[in-house]
């Protein structure tokens, strides 16, 4: 209340107004000692890592009513840490199914998330590994911010880490990324984001 009334005119909004963003499930983690199993409609995703003197691999399955439709071995440098994030998300509302979104902290000073998706984009029978490259910090931030039932990836333009000043006086604009097929389009000047 920023008044005592008397010079009311109208409401112009409400937080009831905004449609409710769909509630993101948090990832499911897995590590050296710990399994991932995932489902989500008839999809079932199972990751866990493999690790030798040479290589550390991450393994990620899936089964579409029980038929195997993927198989990923992700020997990236940056999972030294054995250490990892799987879950399923709706990114590409014109997919019959959901997406498979992975993410690795890479370790260092202020540094970076990994992230890949495993998806089968619309009208196609193959499912596919999109990297979507290193973020800094926590990487992807994953919400509906337009309520339109896909998700959108929310992150910072790292181009701007060092632009202007050192690491810590920098500030980085927010970037709100979207998968298309197989492609991540930037919508950060979509107004819809911004309402």
């Amino acid at each position: 209340n920023l008044s005592r009334g008397e010079d009311f005119i109208e409401t112009v909004w409400r937080q009831s107004d905004m449609p409710a963003p769909e509630r993101v499930a948090p990832p499911a983690v897995v590590t050296a000692k710990s399994k991932a199993k995932l489902r989500e409609q008839a999809l079932d995703v199972r990751a866990a890592f493999k690790i030798s003197k040479a290589v550390t691999v991450l393994n990620v399955t899936g089964k579409l009513n029980g038929a195997e439709v993927f198989k990923v071995a992700l020997d990236d440098p940056d999972l030294t840490t054995a250490n990892a994030t799987v879950g399923i998300y709706r990114l590409d509302k014109i997919t019959d199914q959901p997406q498979v979104v992975i993410s690795t902290y890479t370790g260092g000073a202020h540094c970076c998330t990994h992230t890949w998706v495993i998806t089968r984009p619309a009208n196609e029978s193959e499912w596919r590994l999109v990297d979507l490259g290193v973020r800094d910090g926590e990487g992807y931030a994953m919400e509906d911010v337009d309520a339109d039932g896909s998700i959108e990836l929310i992150g910072i333009d790292n181009n701007f880490l060092y632009a202007f000043d050192n690491y810590a006086e920098s500030y980085a604009p927010v970037v709100y990324s979207q998968l298309a097929g197989d492609k991540i389009v930037d919508r950060s000047s979509d107004k819809a984001l911004h309402d």
